[in-house]
């Protein structure tokens, strides 16, 4: 397994989504009184997106039985 496997374990796509709505609501919350500060953003974002990976990587784990037995 390389490390894209890994990645794509976390499902990139579903976690984008998330980030987007992060940043609406960070927007929405500060209300205008200056700049986000880029350390803030970048940590609630990082941080957020281990958060979503690890849900979703904890899902297939614990879905992988159920996973075997859907048709698809």
């Amino acid at each position: 397994m390389n490390i894209n496997t890994y990645f794509q374990l976390t499902k990139p796509k579903i976690a984008l989504l998330l980030m987007i709505s992060t940043i609406a609501g960070m927007m929405g919350a500060w209300g205008g009184n200056g700049a986000i500060p880029w350390n803030i953003w970048l940590s609630i974002l990082i941080g957020g997106y281990l958060c979503a990976g690890g849900a979703s990587s904890m899902n297939c784990y614990l879905d992988r039985d159920l996973d075997l037995a859907m048709k698809r």
